[in-house]
């Protein structure tokens, strides 16, 4: 798809045909499944490509097995988990403020390592470290993604444990602002460096949902969080390019909130814990939701002729909205590979 296609759809909160995001796929899936995969997806296109930054994969090989945040990591069924971490009490955040990594430094820019979440690119390189300028001369013409993946709460969360962060939220909210605005800061470097290479979006990415809730309360969140997010959305809008967002969860306490500070395209990881029909109709003409496809139970679960009816009923639910069809998440090893062949077929024949 032409980007401008992409980009005025969005603006305008109309489409003509749904695009599609096919190929978010764990790392773990394309290991499992191999060529057997390949030979699915090779068939498909995504309608947009994605980049990201030099981080984490390069650093752990210069520096040891500690990424550039100071955090230990271990592998985990889907993805990494931290094992240990910079942070272990309040006290070391004035420490840890003044050698925070550098965002600006012109080498992030140059390449990256290919993982899940870059969609049609990985499947092009698969787990190599490819050239920035390369990846844009194979999609030129194509509407252009940068990462920022995660955003605040969940880079928050990689580098403090659990039960010190949240408790903080009450006890040492001062230096969760602070790190929060080092993290904006550190992120606006960022966005400059996707502007200088002429993407078209930014995808953030934060998860604040439970299966049922918001991880804190709404109020808390509008205090902490609202304005660092609407700092990053404004100086992304400044540099032309438009805000994707994405988060786990029930977040339907704040879905108006993201629509005020200008998320352009929400991509709702688990729209089925919501009232998914009440908020597509509400919106429907102030956003463009992206998604839809429910890698936690329906993927998961169904049989192929299942997971083909599945896609028919998200074209209903958001037939009248602006809408980009992809999966929720990641499609994880343990979906059955006929499951995703019979996904992409129907994904191919949206209206």
């Amino acid at each position: 798809m032409e980007k401008e296609i992409l980009r005025n759809m969005i603006n305008e909160k109309k489409i003509n045909k749904v695009p599609v995001m096919y190929k978010w796929i764990a790392d773990e899936t394309w290991e499992k499944y191999g060529d057997e995969l390949k030979n699915i997806t090779k068939k498909y296109k995504d309608d947009f490509a994605i980049i990201g930054y030099l981080e984490n994969a390069y650093l752990k090989e210069k520096n040891g097995k500690k990424d550039e945040w100071g955090c230990i990591t271990k592998s985990s069924a889907v993805g990494s988990r931290t094992v240990e971490y910079p942070i272990k009490k309040w006290d070391d955040v004035p420490i840890y403020l003044k050698r925070f990594p550098d965002s600006k430094n012109p080498d992030r820019f140059k390449n990256f390592f290919t993982s899940w979440v870059h969609a049609q690119v990985f499947e092009e390189h698969p787990f190599k470290k490819v050239e920035i300028e390369e990846v844009l001369r194979e999609h030129e013409g194509e509407y252009i993604i940068g990462l920022v993946f995660p955003a605040i709460n969940e880079k928050l969360m990689s580098i403090i444990p659990a039960d010190i962060y949240f408790s903080g939220f009450y006890s040492n909210q001062r230096e969760i602002i602070n790190l929060s605005d080092k993290l904006v800061e550190f992120h606006k470097g960022i966005i400059d460096g996707y502007s200088n290479l002429s993407a078209d979006g930014i995808w953030f990415s934060d998860d604040w949902g439970t299966q049922n809730n918001l991880m804190i309360s709404p109020e808390l969140w509008r205090q902490i969080f609202r304005p660092r997010y609407e700092s990053l959305f404004e100086h992304t809008h400044n540099k032309g390019m438009q805000v994707w967002f994405h988060s786990c969860g029930n977040i339907t306490k704040i879905i108006p909130d993201f629509i005020n500070i200008g998320v352009d395209v929400l991509h709702l990881g688990q729209p089925y814990l919501m009232d998914i029909d009440n908020i597509v109709k509400e919106y429907k003409d102030k956003i463009c939701f992206f998604g839809g496809i429910d890698v936690q139970n329906k993927l998961l679960n169904s049989t192929p002729l299942g997971v083909q009816k599945h896609v028919e009923e998200i074209l209903m639910i958001f037939k009248d909205s602006c809408f980009i069809l992809s999966p929720t998440n990641s499609i994880t090893p343990d979906v059955p590979l006929e499951n995703i062949a019979s996904l992409f077929e129907a994904m191919k024949d949206r209206k």
